[in-house]
């Protein structure tokens, strides 16, 4: 398979929050890690869409911990992460 199209999807999420790009980066670079020592050591392997979805979660679980703690998170980066559906700070 191809990682062109999870690539576009990351891009599309980055919506100029340099914490979060730092976020996805460090948790690509470790999941993709993890899932090399999968491959090598216990001679396993999952999906593209498998290690994509890891990603997201961590990242979703970042920004919900940071709403959680009532630091600014806007409302379209929580939109573009799926997060609350579309009824997002309403109150």
């Amino acid at each position: 398979s191809t990682w062109s199209q999870p690539r576009k999807c990351f891009r599309l999420r980055f919506l100029g929050c340099d914490i979060i790009r730092k976020w996805v980066f460090a948790s690509c670079v470790y999941h993709i890690w993890k899932e090399r020592n999968l491959r090598i050591f216990c001679n396993s392997r999952n999906s593209d869409s498998e290690v994509i979805s890891c990603i997201e979660n961590e990242i979703k679980l970042k920004l919900i911990g940071l709403r959680k703690m009532n630091i600014m998170v806007s409302e379209k980066v929580l939109q573009t992460w799926g997060i609350f559906g579309s009824n997002i700070c309403k109150k």
